[in-house]
């Protein structure tokens, strides 16, 4: 007890500084968030593991060149539906409710592209669908489809 009563202020303080710092090793604190153990070990995963990491971002690069190619696909066949539908109207070929239903579908994913797409062309189906709208209207009108 003698020997507690002799110890300096600066003893005392490096003493307690020592004690946290070893506890900060195996306990996280959360308001400082020192945990030196988390962080080794975080580092030395991103070490082991930096080869699969960037073959997992090569992936993903991929899987985004690949997302936007099904993505452009899919706009020119609604396209081509489109420009189908509205040559079928031309020549008086009539359609049902369900298949004015599907191509108003088509045109509304197609329209969708174009807007997100700036650079994708868009003006080979306005005439189109201005076409298809119409003459649905029409047919809503007078209850007219097939």
């Amino acid at each position: 007890m003698e020997t507690l009563m002799n110890l300096t202020i600066a003893e005392i303080f490096g003493g307690a500084a020592g004690v946290v710092i070893l506890l900060s090793i195996f306990i996280e604190i959360t308001p400082i968030k020192l945990n030196p153990v988390s962080s080794f070990l975080r580092w030395l995963g991103e070490k082991i593991n930096k080869d699969v990491i960037e073959r997992v971002d090569v992936l993903e690069k991929k899987m985004d060149s690949i997302e936007s190619s099904n993505s452009k696909r899919d706009a020119v066949n609604c396209r081509v539906r489109i420009l189908r539908y509205a040559d079928e109207m031309r020549v008086g070929i009539r359609h049902s409710k369900e298949s004015f239903d599907q191509i108003l579908d088509d045109i509304d994913s197609y329209k969708r592209y174009c807007e997100n797409h700036a650079d994708f062309k868009n003006s080979k189906a306005v005439a189109a669908t201005e076409i298809i709208l119409s003459t649905y209207a029409e047919c809503m009108d007078k209850n007219d489809f097939l």
